[in-house]
This record gives C-alpha cells, structure tokens and sequence, in this order.
C-alpha cells in the first residue's frame, strides 16, 4: 500500500453536551523493503478541542487532524501489465515526482560573480543585481561576498555579509568605485577568486556567475576547470546568462558553448530574463536555488507512441499517466534525465499487485471496446473488476443474497428438454415410455442459482403473464393436476408445448 497523500484522523462527537478534546496521536508505517526502519507521524498542534454534537444525529460538525507523509524520494513510479489473450494486453505506467525535490540550502556561503565588463551596459548590470536579490529571497539565512570582473576579479565587499547587510554593502562598494568596469572579460578570474573565497566555509556552498558571454577570443572551458577546482568539493556552480524581455522566465541551456563549465561542477547555465518591476522573478529564478525540475525527462523500454506525449521537463509535483495496448505488455521500463547537472537513472519493473489494478483500469479507462468476451472475463477476473460480462453482489457476513423480486424460474430453476420421455419408443433422458411424460428425479437438470439483478416494472410483469400461462399449461395428457417438476409438457390438440412455448410434433 502507497503511503503517498495526507493521512487524516477524523473525530466526531456523537452526544450532545459533553466536551473533549484530542491530546496525542500518532501514525506508525512500516516500509516493505526488508530491513528498513518503520517511519512515525505525530501530531502536533495538539490538544485539539473536538466540537459538542448538534441538535440531530451528531454527523453534522467533526474534527480534521492532518499529518503529512514522510517526504516521496525525487520519483515515485509503479508499472503494470495485464493479458488478455495471445494477441492483447495493456501496460500501465503511472509517474509521480515529488511534491519538492530537493530542500532549500540552509544558512548557505554564496558568492555572486558579476560580469562588469565594457560589453555590458549599466542597465544589463541592474538586471543583475535583481537575479541576485531574487536569489537571496529565498535563502535569507545565507551569507553572500560578491565578486566582480573585467580583465581582472576583486571582492566588492571583502568578507561575507548576511543578506540583510547587502545593500548597506553594496552602497559601499559603489562609492567605492569597486563595481565600475573596465575593458577584459576574465571571467575564469572571477571563478578563481570566487573559489577561493569559499575555501574553509561551512555549511552549503555556491558560485552564481552572470555574464553576458562576450568573452575575449581565446578564452577555452577548459580555463574554468582549475579555476574552480579550488573550491570546497560539493560547491555548486551556475552561470546565467541576462536576458532582455518584458517578462521574468528561466530556460535552461545545455546547447550553449560555456554549458560544460557549469555542467562539469554540478550546476547549469540558465538564460534569464529579470525585467524591473515584475513581482514574478522571485518564484522564477527558484530553480537557480535548488532543482525544480528532471530535464531531459526520458522514458525507455515501452512504445509510447499511442500515448500522450512525454514531457521533456517533469517538473517537482507534476505526474505521468500512460495506458498502453500491446500484445506482449511490458516488463520493465528504464525512466531517465537531468536533476541539475546529477544524472537520474530509475528501472521501475512491473508489480503483481499494480497489474491487478491495471486489469481494472481497462474497464474504467474504457480501454475494453475491442476486446472479445473472453478477453474481457480474462481481465476483469485479474482484477476483481465490474466490467460489461462480470458484476458483484455487496452482502454483509453471514447474510445470504435476498431473492426478493426475483420469480421463481430464476431462483434456481432451469427448464431442460434433454430429459422428456416424449411418445415413442426409445430413452429419453428423463426417462422412457409410451406417453408419459414422468421421469425419474435423478434426471432433473441440476439446479444452478442465476446472478441477482435489477429488473424494471415492466419486464417483472411480463414475466408474471409468462409465469401464469406456464402454470395453465403445466398438465400432462390426460391429467387435470397441476404437475410438479422441470421441463413441463402440455398437450394442445395434436401438439405437445414445452414450458418455453416451443412446438414439439407428436406422432
């Protein structure tokens, strides 16, 4: 059983003026992998007061207690097959990310590393300095130095200051002169020196380079590399490149040329959009701050092409739903992408309990149509399902189904010629004889109960009249009393009738 979702405790006061309260409680789950520890949720905005019931039956006011499950694992996938028949089958994949990803990095070392470079205008570094407020938004807790470059780098604030200190510092660094330009674009210099001012940090640490990309001809990646191998191992580094639009946007870009220098420390490059004034740009460079998203989201091992598409970018919270027909469902698929610059890799392999509900899912999916009503038995007896050829009755435990409605003939009784000793020589399967239409009890079909179902006014009173006249004809020849049994014959002129009405010659 998947423990994904809210859990709720529902308490509901069914006497009127009592009062009471919840003081503690708590969820216990215990995971299927062998070995692994059992995960507990407790409750704590407790005590609750649970409300006095109203005037009527106590239903109307209850108490609802939410606790969250334990946090879902980057993705969760479940993968299922069915078959029907030698020739069709269906495959179901369901794909779940979590609701976050990743957390955000507590009480973070970040410098930012800022192109002031002769190619970039005054109005470009103002776009800058904006990614870097919308940036701090979210880690309020961190603790940030800033570096700038042109032909050479230089700290603008010369220590690292707590985000609530950055325009004090940045106002000092202007009257410095420190964040003016010159000619050069050494932007390996600026990664150097922002490495080296993270060397002895605690905690999470991070290099958040913006440029403008123009950068002198002999500029290589590879003048990155030993730049930022001084920095602490986990350092994460980014570089973004400003964009001029009307609207805030993030677009992640492994097609660029200065990609792999990111690529190769664990980050990305983004291209950025950061217009004045455009309260968005907060919530859209979050996906510079932790990972939002698997890009280059793949999914291999089953055709697909009948689906709906796959998505290039799963976002965090976002889901997958595919039902397939194939005539020989899958067994596994291999789900692969991007989280930043980590690669992600998932073999999901189907599972005997989520085939039994793919099974299900061919009936509520309407994915049946085709199917024959021997494939359609196949599946829903895989998964207990209602479909077109199977129902089922609801009874409590210990109640037999109630024959209420029903007529007789459908409570166990079934209407046979097999057994008629009709006029004539030989044996007849009730039996032989000239003119009698007595059998022996042993040959009466056996009894087989039909399945309850809701009959309308009108067919229960045909069936009435078809019962009644049944009942004027149930008469051997030359018998006035009724007779009792199955497979009745009654004599009409030269013609013998059985039960169903149909017309049997008698010599």
């Amino acid at each position: 059983m998947s423990s994904l979702g809210a859990w709720h405790l529902v308490v509901s006061d069914h006497a009127g003026f009592d009062v009471g309260s919840l003081d503690a409680w708590s969820l216990t789950l215990t995971p299927a992998k062998a070995g692994a520890a059992p995960i507990r949720a407790a409750a704590v905005d407790l005590p609750r007061f649970i409300p006095d019931a109203p005037d009527g039956d106590g239903d109307g006011d209850h108490a609802v207690i939410e606790v969250e499950p334990p946090p879902l694992a980057t993705l969760a996938a479940r993968l299922g097959r069915v078959i029907a028949s030698a020739e069709r089958g269906f495959t179901r994949l369901e794909i779940d990310a979590a609701p976050r990803l990743r957390e955000l990095p507590r009480r973070a070392s970040v410098v930012f590393v800022l192109d002031v470079s002769r190619s970039v205008p005054e109005a470009e570094t103002a776009a800058q300095l904006r990614i870097v407020d919308a940036y701090l938004s979210h880690v309020p807790d961190a603790s940030v130095e800033l570096v700038v470059f042109d032909r050479t780098a230089r700290r603008a604030f010369g220590q690292f200051v707590a985000v609530k200190d950055i325009a004090a510092a940045l106002a000092k660094a202007r009257a410095a002169g420190t964040l003016t330009g010159g000619n050069g674009s050494a932007l390996e210099e600026g990664l150097g020196l922002a490495a080296t001012a993270l060397q002895g940090r605690h905690g999470p640490t991070r290099i958040v380079a913006l440029t403008d990309a123009l950068l002198r001809t002999r500029f290589r990646n590879a003048l990155a590399d030993p730049a930022l191998a001084q920095a602490p191992g986990a350092t994460i580094t980014h570089l973004v490149i400003p964009e001029q639009d009307s609207e805030a946007w993030i677009r992640r870009d492994d097609a660029h040329d200065l990609a792999p220098i990111a690529d190769g420390h664990r980050g990305v490059l983004f291209a950025v959009s950061a217009p004045e004034g455009d309260k968005a740009l907060a919530k859209t460079v979050l996906g510079l701050v932790r990972p939002i998203a698997i890009d280059h989201f793949a999914i291999r091992g089953v055709d697909l092409s009948e689906a709906q598409a796959v998505p290039e970018t799963l976002r965090e919270g976002a889901g997958y739903r595919a039902m397939i027909a194939a005539k020989d469902p899958a067994r596994s698929v291999v789900i692969t992408g991007k989280i930043w610059a980590t690669q992600f890799r998932r073999v999901v392999r189907h599972e005997p309990g989520f085939d039994a509900a793919t099974a299900a899912f061919v009936f509520s999916e309407d994915e049946h149509d085709g199917l024959t009503n021997e494939e359609m038995l196949r599946v829903a007896f895989a998964g207990r399902a209602v479909s077109p050829v199977t129902s089922y009755l609801a009874t409590e435990p210990g109640v037999r189904p109630s024959t209420e409605g029903l007529l007789g003939e459908e409570i166990g009784e079934s209407i046979g010629l097999a057994g008629l000793g009709l006029v004539g020589a030989g044996a007849g399967g009730g039996g032989s004889g000239a003119g009698s239409c007595r059998r022996s009890r042993a040959s009466w079909p056996r009894r087989r109960p039909l399945r309850r179902r809701a009959q309308t006014s009108e067919r229960l009173e045909g069936r009435a009249r078809a019962r009644d006249d049944r009942r004027r004809d149930r008469r051997c020849p030359g018998d006035e009393r009724p007779r009792q049994g199955h497979g009745r014959v009654s004599r009409r002129g030269s013609l013998a009738i059985d039960a169903s009405g149909r017309r049997l010659a008698i010599p």
